[in-house]
């Protein structure tokens, strides 16, 4: 990325990390920027969580941070990194610093195609056994990490198409033994939700 372009908006409290004012993407909760580590010196994605007053996260910090906390746990190949996070209580926001992948989304890439006829089928199979092995990594952990829902959308691509990773933890839980989502409240599209949920 040309950085000479970019205006800087933001920093991280250590310094390391800057936002710039480049939105990647966004939804109902979160806006994505893209940012840079002067550190390790490489493009990195800025996730900022805005959360008002009444918001009841504010109030249970341990499910604020949720989802930080597990990706930082985590270390495989096929799961998104997230290298920090913070709260910035004066601006209200939840700041995660995670990897980028230039391709966007496995949606995104598949836009490229014509309705994604042309992708060959190694290919798929290809990203199928990525998906699966990400999945199996994530369930031996103990206690086992289930992804709500795996579509396009939460699957990012490298830049030459040939690997894919899970991303979008939002909503992922650990399960305890027997413990399945009697306190959780089902969000997020049905149809690509797991069984558990």
């Amino acid at each position: 990325m040309n950085h000479q372009l970019c205006r800087v908006v933001e920093k991280s409290p250590c310094g390391r990390y800057i936002r710039y004012s480049d939105m990647l993407g966004g939804g109902a909760y979160k806006e994505v920027y893209i940012g840079y580590d002067r550190v390790e010196e490489i493009d990195i994605v800025w996730n900022q969580i805005v959360l008002s007053e009444e918001d009841e996260a504010l109030k249970n910090p341990e499910k604020l941070f949720s989802e930080a906390i597990m990706l930082k746990s985590l270390d495989h190949e096929r799961v998104m990194k997230c290298f920090s996070y913070w709260f910035d209580s004066k601006s209200k926001t939840l700041n995660m610093i995670t990897e980028l992948f230039p391709s966007g989304s496995l949606k995104k890439y598949l836009s490229k195609y014509d309705n994604g006829t042309d992708v060959d089928l190694a290919s798929i199979k290809n990203w199928g056994r990525q998906i699966l092995g990400g999945l199996s990594f994530l369930h031996s952990q103990s206690p086992k990490i289930i992804h709500p829902y795996i579509k396009c959308d939460n699957l990012f691509v490298d830049s030459g198409g040939n690997q894919v990773t899970l991303g979008d933890f939002g909503l992922a839980v650990r399960l305890m033994e027997g413990n399945f989502m009697k306190d959780k409240e089902a969000k997020g599209t049905p149809e690509f939700m797991a069984p558990e949920f």
